[in-house]
């Protein structure tokens, strides 16, 4: 779920603050990505992609990081900059 929250914000189905993610404060419209970005942060992006990849390595599955949580691991950037 923490994924597609992420898809969504980056292909701007939910709204969020001005700037990039880690800028500021975002505020989704919905409340539920906004819990599941704070759960990402409270993880860490690099936990969060970690998790895709082994969950991606089970036999038949095809289970790929969002382009931006991937960005973010390697950035160790947040959603949120508090």
């Amino acid at each position: 779920m923490i994924n597609e929250a992420a898809r969504c914000l980056a292909a701007g189905i939910v709204g969020h603050g001005a700037g990039r993610p880690g800028d500021g404060p975002r505020q989704p419209a919905s409340p539920l990505p906004r819990r599941l970005l704070r759960h990402a942060d409270s993880l860490g992006p690099t936990t969060v992609v970690q998790g895709l990849e082994a969950l991606g390595a089970r036999p038949r599955r095809a289970l790929h990081g969002e382009h931006l949580l991937l960005e973010m691991a390697r950035e160790d950037r947040r959603f949120y900059a508090d």
